[in-house]
């Protein structure tokens, strides 16, 4: 069977050559009277935002219109009904409309949805494909912020010290320390543990990382009880692939954990700046919205 890469680069060409498809570099981009142009401009000139969101935010922007492009081709019949399915059932416009946020959501099929197995590819690898198979000139921390979005997933931590909205987490399973900025406004509570998805700075894999969603805050259930329940996914330290495992459970979820399930299911409560859940994916009566 083709790959999806394989059957789109021919229809890209064209398009391409006739520069009816150009995806622009990060400097020109707020320089483009267009609507992506605009957005840019917006986000380039919001003080809330590290120099390195300001990127993911833009690259996240172009992406969706890089959807737009490429959904309109044969190829994506069953990427275009699997997001309007689970758009349809989740509603992810955020609290009181449904738990799911929207850049959550949107990360989900940017970065997780497995257009191809084995290798995987997703939105994120096929748009560095066709980046570099025609050579086109997208700014490298366009591409890197592309690169590391498609490398990331949910992940679960503990806060080990809050200040501000810079934080140190803590990754439950591996035990890694690092610092993170938290866009949304969410300071941390020592020993709060996070549902979230977190990604490295672009300019500077030494500073501090940045949560590219509104944080879950998990109440009621700390950070041993989600150690027991990697356990239980057969996700132990000792074991000598368990990065690997745990990466593919985190990012694709496997019979007793779904993400879009287990956050609608967890649903506690909400504030501006996160949102609370509280439950075990895998220990029925948990979860205050599971059903029978």
């Amino acid at each position: 069977m083709s790959r999806i890469s394989d059957t789109l680069l021919p229809k890209l060409r064209a398009r391409i050559l006739q520069r009816e498809l150009q995806l622009p570099d990060l400097d020109n981009i707020t320089s483009v009277d267009s609507e992506l142009g605009r957005t840019a401009l917006r986000i380039m000139a919001d003080p809330e935002f590290t120099a390195s969101m300001k990127v993911y935010v833009i690259t996240q922007n172009l992406l969706s219109i890089f959807i737009g492009i490429v959904s309109q081709y044969r190829d994506f019949l069953a990427f275009n009904k699997e997001y309007t399915r689970q758009e349809n059932i989740y509603m992810p416009q955020g609290p009181p409309m449904s738990p799911l946020t929207r850049s959550y959501f949107t990360y989900r099929f940017l970065a997780d949805y497995r257009l191809d197995d084995e290798p995987v590819e997703t939105l994120c690898s096929l748009f560095i494909k066709i980046c570099n198979h025609f050579d086109l000139n997208i700014d490298r921390r366009i591409l890197d912020a592309v690169r590391f979005a498609g490398d990331s997933s949910m992940g679960v931590y503990s806060v080990e010290k809050g200040r501000d909205t810079l934080m140190s987490l803590s990754d439950v399973v591996t035990g890694d320390t690092f610092e993170c900025h938290c866009p949304s406004g969410y300071k941390g509570c020592v020993n709060d543990v996070l549902l979230v998805r977190v990604v490295p700075d672009v300019y500077d894999r030494n500073t501090p990382s940045t949560m590219v969603i509104t944080p879950y805050v998990i109440i009621n259930y700390p950070k041993n009880a989600w150690i027991d329940f990697f356990k239980r996914q057969g996700i132990t330290k000792t074991d000598e692939d368990f990065l690997t495992r745990y990466h593919r459970l985190c990012k694709y979820g496997n019979a007793k954990l779904d993400w879009n399930e287990y956050i609608m299911d967890a649903y506690v409560n909400h504030s501006q700046s996160y949102i609370v859940l509280t439950g075990m994916p895998d220990i029925r009566g948990t979860k205050p919205h599971e059903m029978n």
